[in-house]
């Protein structure tokens, strides 16, 4: 019976077995040969981990008979000398397992050899059942450790396809740094930086065309010692030249940008502010236009008018003196001709102007009403925040467009040139009616 005990981590997941299970494996005293270990990593059983937000880490994809799980999955039932499972620790950053095995060996026998033949065994043997890992469709790879993996969860240290080499002691040529790393993968050129100081430490890039690669070749060789060297090895941070690029040439992004933020300001919200004038002119959001309460309010102005009540009718008395009931048939009447038609109504103050136009709108739908008192007080200049409440035009954005004038401004200060990309009154109020425009010829359809 397998026995193991598991070391949660987040990032990290050991599993050692206890040392009562080691009394199914039977070794021989024999002298001649003796009790080696050995330590292999399997690349690909799981994908790379992408950040603290990636919610991977937190799928149960290791439980506790992982052991056997990966024995059953990765590893043949007979391998070369005698070889058994010790431990297995799962690395969830790097998406792979670091395998440990004890194996007998005569004390004439290369170590390094047998755990290669051991290495190549599980590879075979991975291959011929066409095993895949964890939510992976790529290929899997066994490596041999050959140094000491430093095995760390920093969150925010992500694998990257750059690996940083610091020698500790003398410093290898490109030639004997590409037959190191080689195995692990295709590179795509290799810097080394030996600075003259002494005081500045001598390291190599090694350029990997893939993450999975280098993140084999960090744990394979972190630690390990080339005659007089010795390897440590870490992930080089992404540079963010496309960050960078777009930080120096403020004369091309800003523009662009604030071009693609009005596009998306046209694209998405001026379909929604159509829809706000439309609702403004259907009266779809308005109470007030509700069948009962329509129906409410005219009972209620009849009862007031059959007792002569004084207030609202005072108007009523002043236009009925104007022969208002003529002058609103012929309101209507004019109302009826191509939407193109204007209707101008000019009296003296008092006349009754506005209660015959509203007297002649009553049992019309589908009206849009502008009250000038309110547009302009002035008779001079327009209030467009006014007008945009009064035919129902939302949202304003007023915040924004000053935002966007402050940038524009910003960038002639910067480079001299402007991106005339700032809304002037004239767009916005040109705006603002070819929404109303739009949204009323839709009504005559």
């Amino acid at each position: 019976m397998l026995l193991a005990r598991q070391v949660n981590h987040p990032l990290r997941a050991v599993y050692k077995l206890k040392p009562a299970s080691l009394g199914l494996f039977k070794y021989s005293t024999d002298n001649a040969k003796q009790l080696k270990r050995g330590k292999i990593f399997i690349n690909g059983i799981a994908p790379q981990f992408l950040g603290r937000l990636d919610p991977r880490i937190y799928l149960p994809s290791f439980s506790n008979d992982s052991i056997a799980k990966v024995r059953d999955d990765y590893v043949p039932e007979s391998i070369s000398f005698g070889a058994k499972l010790k431990d297995v620790e799962f690395r969830i950053k790097e998406g792979g397992a670091i395998l440990e095995f004890e194996f007998l060996l005569a004390s004439d026998k290369d170590s390094a050899q047998a755990l290669q033949k051991i290495i190549q065994e599980v590879a075979d043997y991975i291959a011929a059942n066409k095993k895949k890992g964890f939510l992976n469709l790529m290929n899997i790879h066994v490596y041999p450790i050959k140094g000491e993996p430093f095995l760390e969860d920093l969150v925010f240290s992500l694998p990257t396809r750059i690996l940083k080499v610091e020698f500790i002691g003398n410093t290898l040529c490109e030639e004997d740094l590409f037959k190191e790393f080689r195995p692990f993968g295709r590179i795509s050129k290799i810097t080394i930086h030996n600075p003259e100081s002494s005081g500045f430490p001598k390291y190599a890039l090694v350029h990997y065309f893939n993450a999975k690669s280098a993140t084999a070749a960090r744990i394979c060789l972190n630690g390990q010692r080339d005659c007089a060297t010795r390897f440590s090895i870490s992930y080089k941070k992404r540079d963010g030249k496309f960050w960078k690029w777009i930080t120096s040439h403020p004369h091309i992004m800003l523009p662009l940008i604030i071009g693609s933020l009005l596009g998306l300001l046209y694209a998405v919200f001026d379909p929604v502010r159509v829809f706000c004038i439309s609702s403004k002119i259907s009266g779809r959001f308005d109470l007030a236009e509700l069948s009962f309460l329509r129906e409410m309010k005219k009972f209620a102005l009849k009862l007031l008018k059959s007792r002569e009540s004084s207030g609202l009718f005072d108007k009523m008395n002043v236009a009925s003196g104007l022969e208002q009931e003529e002058k609103v048939y012929e309101i209507q009447q004019l109302l009826t001709g191509l939407p193109e038609s204007f209707v101008y109504l000019q009296g003296p103050k008092g006349s009754g102007r506005e209660v015959a136009l509203l007297k002649s709108l009553e049992d019309k739908e589908n009206v849009l009403h502008i009250f000038c008192d309110k547009v302009s007080q002035d008779s001079i200049s327009i209030d467009f925040a006014a007008l945009a409440k009064e035919v129902g035009y939302f949202p304003v954005f007023d915040i924004l467009n000053k935002a966007v004038r402050f940038a524009d401004k910003f960038l002639v200060s910067m480079t001299g040139k402007s991106s005339d990309l700032s809304p002037s009154s004239e767009k916005q109020f040109q705006n603002l009616l070819d929404c109303t425009q739009l949204t009323l010829a839709r009504f005559f359809k």
